[in-house]
């Protein structure tokens, strides 16, 4: 894949979530630990190289209070922007709504800065995906799995000149993510072929992680 065509894939569908440490992700039943494991700055990689993500709680009243903001780069942690979203988690825990932000932007250190600055952006930077397309949760042995399907997921894309579906599977661990996704047409074209990436914790221990 293009350095371009996987930019472009990434803008639509993004990469978010990561784990803390290398312990089990949870020790209870429900899904209350899920949230704390998005924050932090994880490393991936792709076909063209690394990825870098840091994803952190802000309080935006825009989004609705308490939400996580993740920051990709392709540079560095916290670097100049490839990518923003936001994301946040109904009252069950279960779902979490997706927001990309549009146009461009600097990486970051000064976190409430960084907030006010978000909550003040106009409704036209934002991409606000349908509910359909909310990630929906459940718990696994290692940890959390979160998925959108492309049979109830659909929404109309500029960039793609159409109707198109995303078919995602997120499994978070303490250790880290894989995701594994893919984006398609109408008619079952795949736009790009279901792939997988890996993403780790940035200087996590590594035991027990393989």
């Amino acid at each position: 894949m293009s350095q371009n065509a996987w930019m472009a894939a990434l803008y639509l569908m993004g990469v978010s979530l990561l784990g803390q440490g290398c312990s089990p992700a949870a020790q209870s039943d429900d899904l209350s630990s899920l949230p704390s494991l998005l924050t932090g700055d994880y490393i991936g990689t792709s076909g063209s190289g690394e990825v870098y993500h840091s994803i952190v709680k802000l309080n935006i009243p825009q989004f609705g209070g308490e939400v996580y903001y993740h920051h990709i780069s392709l540079d560095s942690l916290r670097g100049p922007v490839f990518q923003r979203k936001v994301y946040r988690f109904d009252e069950s825990g279960n779902r979490m709504r997706s927001t990309v932000l549009l146009g461009p932007a600097d990486g970051f250190s000064d976190e409430q800065a960084l907030a006010e600055r978000l909550n003040e952006l106009p409704e036209e930077s934002l991409l606000r995906f349908p509910d359909a397309c909310q990630f929906r949760w459940s718990r696994t042995e290692g940890g959390y799995k979160a998925e959108v399907r492309r049979e109830r997921c659909s929404y109309e894309s500029p960039a793609f000149g159409g109707l198109v579906s995303p078919e995602m599977t997120y499994l978070l661990s303490a250790c880290g993510l894989v995701i594994r996704e893919g984006i398609f047409r109408e008619d079952d074209r795949p736009i790009f072929p279901p792939s997988n990436m890996n993403n780790r914790r940035a200087n996590a221990k590594t035991s027990g992680c393989g």
